[in-house]
């Protein structure tokens, strides 16, 4: 009886191993190279209790920061899934979030650090280590709403699942904006899904793990504007003081003379 019980709790801890695995290699591919470091500006932000927080990606995964540079660690139950952050894995979706993130403030808070209680965020991905990520770096104190396009689910995504809507609620600024035609290579949802489906070949898992690093690699060193779909200010060029006062000066003493030149020849 004592045998079967052993075996029993075995089985159960290997189906939970297996489970866990599976789920960090649907959202990172075995082999994928880590990243250690990147180029991008960090995100300053007031999380809970209005207290500043520093989050950036390095390490291979988005870090938070609390004041003294203490790490911030945080969990997110949502739906089956419980999910860490930081986990020493750094997905696609982090990637992504973090970069939308970045825009999404520099077009709300261009001048000022937010607060991430002030946010309302809409996303349309179904991946809960998506929601988790936006979750993670507003420290749970937004605002969050999830709008899964139809037709599309953890299994099978498409570009509609990376569309993004952010309100700042204490002036109601909305700003949209989603991921541009280009920065997923065209095959690359049809060998995600032929992975995760378990029906890919050797040579299309090998495909779509360099697809995948492309893909990660391209939101961490692209410009936003390469990236996502908005439109940017143009910046009005600053006319110099001195031309303009000098030719002013030019103007009237021009006008003077010739004024000066029809009197003298009346008299």
């Amino acid at each position: 009886m004592m045998k079967k019980i052993i075996i029993a709790s075995g089985l159960c801890l290997l189906l939970l191993s297996l489970s866990a695995a599976s789920y960090v290699s649907a959202h990172v591919p075995a082999g994928a190279k880590e990243v250690k470091e990147t180029e991008l500006s960090p995100i300053w932000i007031y999380g809970q209790g209005g207290k500043l927080r520093k989050f950036v990606i390095e390490d291979n995964d988005l870090r938070g920061y609390r004041w003294g540079m203490k790490p911030l660690e945080m969990s997110f139950k949502l739906g089956e899934k419980e999910i860490k952050c930081p986990d020493g894995k750094l997905t696609i979706c982090e990637a992504c979030v973090y970069r939308v993130m970045q825009l999404a403030i520099s077009q709300l808070s261009p001048d000022e650090v937010p607060q991430a209680g002030n946010f309302e965020i809409h996303l349309s991905h179904p991946c809960p280590g998506h929601e988790a990520a936006f979750r993670y770096i507003t420290e749970g104190v937004a605002e969050y709403h999830k709008e899964i396009p139809e037709g599309t689910s953890l299994k099978h995504l498409t570009l509609e699942n990376y569309k993004y809507k952010f309100v700042r609620k204490d002036t109601g600024d909305v700003f949209e904006t989603q991921v541009l035609e280009g920065v997923f290579p065209k095959d690359f949802f049809k060998l995600r899904e032929k992975v995760k489906s378990g029906q890919a070949t050797p040579e299309e898992r090998k495909e779509f793990l360099k697809q995948w690093e492309e893909v990660r690699d391209r939101f961490l060193t692209a410009d936003l504007s390469e990236l996502f779909a908005f439109e940017e200010e143009e910046e009005q060029e600053e006319v110099p003081i001195w031309p303009v006062t000098f030719a002013l000066i030019v103007f009237v003493g021009a006008i003077g003379t010739t004024l000066y030149s029809v009197i003298r020849a009346r008299r």
